[in-house]
């Protein structure tokens, strides 16, 4: 009941963000200090209930495996923030959100290979369906191709993210959901401030711009982050993840109306009726 909740809290405001994103990223060319201000944001909205809940931890759990974890956690975290907003420059959000669920073939991998989680022919049946609809989406767009670098984008950021959210899930054994949350957040954003020149003078750059509108996306996405990591702790992996990215179908029939993302709209509908079926394949629906 509550796996059902969490879940569904997480759908709704990360198909809210990601639209947002998209009408942001489409005028504003410096993804990576838009991954960092949006990863800083989130921080600091959910850091008053991390403090809370991390004043109850027993300190001798941080052994080296969990922050051996904890640093993996903020690389691929910021890997993803990096990607997948660069990938959303190039691509419309109706077709970033298709190509995304490609993440679901990463998250079956490794819930079968570090989790123990089984796999049936049914579930395959669904991932070869998660497949053609990438292809779909892919060779369709005959005159107006997709950008190959946003495509290469895309791909990468579904691995970054499924390994991400295999880790968040693990870190929820030493520390609460929203606690995992607010560390992707504060650390991810702590790699990219390390790893990117001129940060102050780009930042200062995104403020001109509207820098305060991030707020908004960032409290959708650190609401949808802790919710799924709950929803995580809560059911498999396996499963869990393929339901969450159910939220193409709202992602495409939104941008299509409220960003009035046009081009092979047939297109675009099919390859989501042919992901939201693998999804019921992979969930045993």
């Amino acid at each position: 009941m509550f796996w059902h909740l969490f879940l569904t809290l997480a759908v709704v405001t990360s198909v809210g963000e990601r639209l947002l994103h998209r009408s942001y990223l489409k005028n504003f060319d410096d993804a990576r200090a838009y991954a960092f201000v949006y990863q800083l944001a989130g921080a600091l909205i959910l850091m008053p209930l991390a403090i809370y809940d991390l004043r109850g931890l027993n300190f001798s759990l941080l052994n080296f495996q969990v922050l051996l974890f904890m640093g993996a956690q903020a690389l691929f975290w910021a890997l993803f923030g990096h990607l997948s907003f660069s990938a959303e420059r190039y691509l419309e959000s109706s077709q970033s959100a298709i190509i995304s669920r490609l993440r679901m073939v990463w998250a079956l991998g490794i819930g079968i290979i570090f989790f123990n989680e089984s796999v049936s022919a049914q579930q395959l049946l669904g991932i070869g369906l998660i497949f053609l609809s990438v292809l779909i989406i892919n060779f369709s767009f005959s005159k107006h191709p997709l950008s190959k670098k946003g495509l290469s984008l895309s791909i990468s950021a579904t691995a970054c993210i499924a390994i991400s959210l295999a880790i968040d899930k693990t870190l929820t054994e030493t520390f609460s959901p929203v606690t995992v949350a607010f560390f992707a957040f504060l650390f991810s954003a702590l790699v990219l401030a390390v790893s990117t020149s001129g940060l102050q003078g780009r930042t200062r750059r995104l403020y001109e711009f509207g820098g305060k509108r991030l707020l908004l996306p960032a409290l959708l996405g650190s609401i949808s982050h802790g919710a799924l990591v709950k929803a995580l702790t809560l059911g498999k992996f396996a499963l869990t993840i393929p339901i969450y990215q159910a939220g193409t179908i709202m992602t495409v029939l939104l941008g299509i109306v409220l960003l009035n993302e046009r081009t092979n709209v047939r297109a675009k509908i099919a390859a989501a009726i042919v992901t939201y079926i693998g999804v019921l394949a992979i969930t045993g629906y």
